[in-house]
């Protein structure tokens, strides 16, 4: 019963995740969340190998866990669009942007942009700062030369290290030395007139939505028929 109700959480977790990907199919720069589910054994699979890394409980009762989300930050297709406030990263990378109201910063792969009141590039989903090679606003009518050449773009190694906001946007996390990975610069190229679309691909996640729905449904059943099965010796040994 513990097996089949974990089996249940699971899948209903997993149909979240894939729900949020086909929401985010027409997000511009949206990343795909991927579900991650380690496989637990039964106890006496487990006997004497129960260590410190496991679930103890898990290992008990056995079935699945959810390990953990991470991001796809797989490119996705590129689409024309001619608007000369619109950006596109042909490679790897994140345009960096600062919150105007506290100053923090965050990474985005959406390049859908606008110019505020101020003359400044902005992110046209919430307004956040572009900034440029020097780590300061881009001011439109101050830029000599190309728009896309004075857009910063900034790489890491360790992609992990970013956690995913609101809308598309990711922020930089501290590692357990309480320090934050450096951003590397990148060889990619911008393109002007260019928007990145969302890496989901709607016919792939409706079929993993139907996988999980399937598996949701065989749990709900093995876990009616194990309580009916428990009923009936109940109701045999009081007899």
């Amino acid at each position: 019963m513990y097996t089949s109700g974990n089996g249940m959480r699971v899948q209903m977790r997993r149909q979240e995740v894939i729900s949020n990907n086909l929401a985010n199919s027409n997000t511009t720069g949206f990343k795909r969340n991927l579900f991650n589910i380690q496989e637990m054994g039964s106890e006496n699979e487990n006997t004497g190998r129960v260590g410190a890394d496991r679930n103890e409980v898990m290992d008990k009762f056995g079935g699945p866990q959810i390990h953990s989300t991470r991001v796809s930050f797989e490119q996705g297709d590129l689409a024309i669009t001619d608007n000369e406030l619109d950006f596109a990263i042909e490679g790897k990378g994140f345009f960096k942007m600062k919150n105007p109201s506290n100053g923090d910063i965050f990474y985005s792969r959406s390049g859908h942009f606008t110019m505020n009141k101020e003359g400044q590039l902005a992110n046209a989903e919430n307004g956040f700062l572009v900034l440029d090679q020097r780590d300061n606003p881009v001011i439109m009518r101050e830029i000599e030369g190309s728009v896309a050449e004075a857009i910063k773009v900034v790489g890491f190694n360790d992609l992990g290290a970013l956690q995913k906001k609101e809308g598309t946007m990711f922020k930089l996390m501290k590692n357990e030395k309480n320090q934050s990975p450096l951003e590397l610069p990148v060889t990619s190229t911008v393109l002007k007139g260019y928007l990145e679309e969302s890496n989901t691909n709607p016919i792939n996640e409706m079929v993993q939505m139907i996988e999980a729905h399937r598996a949701y449904q065989a749990n709900a059943s093995n876990l009616k028929q194990q309580d009916e099965n428990l009923g009936s010796l109940i109701s045999i040994a009081r007899s």
